[in-house]
């Protein structure tokens, strides 16, 4: 079962007891959770992280610098600060950016061809965008 399918699971059996709690059980209002807020998924926390560990075993980016003649790891830090800051000027979500640097080192350690120093930017704006349109149609 999926992560996202699993939430979506227990968040309808929690409707179900909120609905039955508000139907006569004898639940105080002070002990019902509210299952839309995101500040209740501790008791997720530790599934959360195994899942993200297990994604990361299962795609690994492997060194792609060392293949890389036009860029370098300053390079890298100074697109992702501007990955940075355009994220912030445009208030998009922690998931997009971390999404955007994912990519990124993806297309990089994927791609035979030498991605050159004035090409890093338009990879970077590119990602971005990609991050930002899944952002906005799946969550």
């Amino acid at each position: 079962m999926s992560l996202r399918s699993r939430s979506h699971d227990n968040r309808n059996k929690g409707e179900k007891r909120q609905s039955d709690a508000a139907g006569g059980d004898a639940e105080p209002k002070s002990k019902r959770v509210a299952l839309s807020d995101i500040s209740n998924v501790t008791d997720y926390a530790n599934d959360i992280v195994k899942y993200y560990q297990h994604r990361q075993i299962q795609f690994p980016i492997k060194d792609y610098l060392k293949n890389q003649r036009y860029i370098n790891s300053d390079m890298r830090a100074a697109l992702i600060n501007w990955l940075v800051y355009a994220h912030e000027q445009f208030e998009m979500n922690h998931e997009t950016l971390y999404l955007a640097v994912k990519l990124i080192d993806l297309f990089l350690s994927r791609t035979s061809d030498e991605v050159r120093r004035g090409d890093l930017k338009l990879l970077g704006g590119t990602a971005l965008l990609l991050a930002a349109k899944f952002d906005v149609s799946f969550f």
